[in-house]
């Protein structure tokens, strides 16, 4: 993290491309499974389709529009969104399941960002 001069003319601190690159390859580490299946089976995307952008004022956003439905949520420890619970809730009662919306753990990311959903396939990383 550095003290710099934006595009917009402010001085402040920005997300490096390393810390941008760090919580991208933390993503992508989540979600292996989703580039490597396993044997016989098909890969879903590439870590490729995981992309950074930087924003005029020193901010990130790493998206990944083909991932799965609200990553964005799931990596931050957000869980399941309001649609997915009231999905499931119906499908329990339909067809007498007992499934649980997914709570996951959120992703460990590097020191000296904050992150949070932007949009439900783009994860805004800002200095702290």
């Amino acid at each position: 993290m550095s003290d710099e001069t934006t595009q917009s003319g402010n001085e402040r601190t920005v997300v490096s491309d390393e810390q941008a690159e760090a919580v991208r390859q933390a993503v992508i580490a989540r979600y292996r499974w989703w580039f490597d299946p396993g044997e016989g089976e098909r890969p879903l995307g590439t870590p490729e389709d995981v992309t950074i952008l930087h924003d005029e004022d020193g901010d990130a956003l790493v998206c990944w529009e083909k991932g799965p439905d609200d990553w964005t949520h799931q990596v931050t420890g957000r869980g399941s969104t309001e649609e997915e619970r009231v999905l499931i809730a119906a499908a329990n009662e339909e067809f007498g399941g007992n499934l649980k919306a997914d709570e996951p753990e959120p992703v460990a990311f590097p020191e000296g960002v904050t992150v949070e959903p932007y949009y439900s396939y783009a994860l805004g990383v800002y200095p702290e």
